[in-house]
């Protein structure tokens, strides 16, 4: 190695640090979108591997400051990089985030949806107080975990829960559309204080979740 390249920041280290952050901001970001895409055990094992191949990044970056001779400022970017992710990571809230853009930008077709059950356009599975109405393969895809809706009715009027997430047994999340004057802890086990979360979106929607 000569001299001039002697005093250069090393690119593997750099971009080392660089596309482990990116990797670790992308998975945070798009969190609840991977669930949907793979499932929520590869991707705990994907969150797993990057979270790994992070670490050592930021190990390599800590040690390439420590014995690097005559280390100068600009070899401290690829641990000012990981730093700089971490950082964003526990103080950037990407749920939230991500929520207001799937309210938003799915809304328009959630509520002709709704308009089409209500009318009696849609029609559940079968007739009960708790039923799937599956949508049209040329609907958009809003309702994640196979693209159906929970349609319940309580003292005549109906509920439909669009899921943004849909785990296992009675683990959900999802935006719940609730008719006016209605009671949004009428649905589904949301009367369950302990393991419930309940927030007001707009008129008529709630964003909603049990554990």
């Amino acid at each position: 190695m000569s001299k001039e390249d002697a005093g250069k920041l090393r690119p593997d280290v750099l971009w080392t640090a660089t596309l482990s952050s990116v990797a670790v901001l992308l998975l945070t970001a798009l969190r609840w979108t991977l669930v949907d895409l793979i499932g929520l055990y590869p991707l705990l094992l994907l969150q797993a591997l990057v979270g790994l191949v992070f670490l050592s990044a930021m190990v390599w970056s800590i040690l390439y400051v420590v014995f690097r001779r005559n280390a100068k400022w600009r070899d401290v970017i690829p641990l000012l990089i990981c730093v700089t992710a971490i950082v964003a990571v526990t103080t950037l809230p990407f749920t939230s985030l991500w929520l207001m853009y799937n309210f938003s930008s799915h809304r328009t077709v959630r509520e002709q949806i709704v308009q089409d059950i209500l009318t009696g356009t849609l029609q559940p599975d079968k007739s009960s107080s708790h039923s799937l109405v599956k949508l049209g393969l040329d609907t958009p895809a809003v309702s994640m975990g196979g693209n159906e809706v929970i349609v319940e009715k309580h003292e005549g009027d109906t509920y439909i829960l669009f899921f943004t997430f849909r785990g296992i047994l009675d683990n959900y999340a999802g935006f719940l559309y609730v008719p006016e004057n209605g009671d949004p802890k009428l649905f589904y086990d949301l009367n369950e204080s302990d393991s419930t979360e309940l927030v007001k979106y707009d008129t008529n929607w709630y964003y909603v979740s049990h554990w």
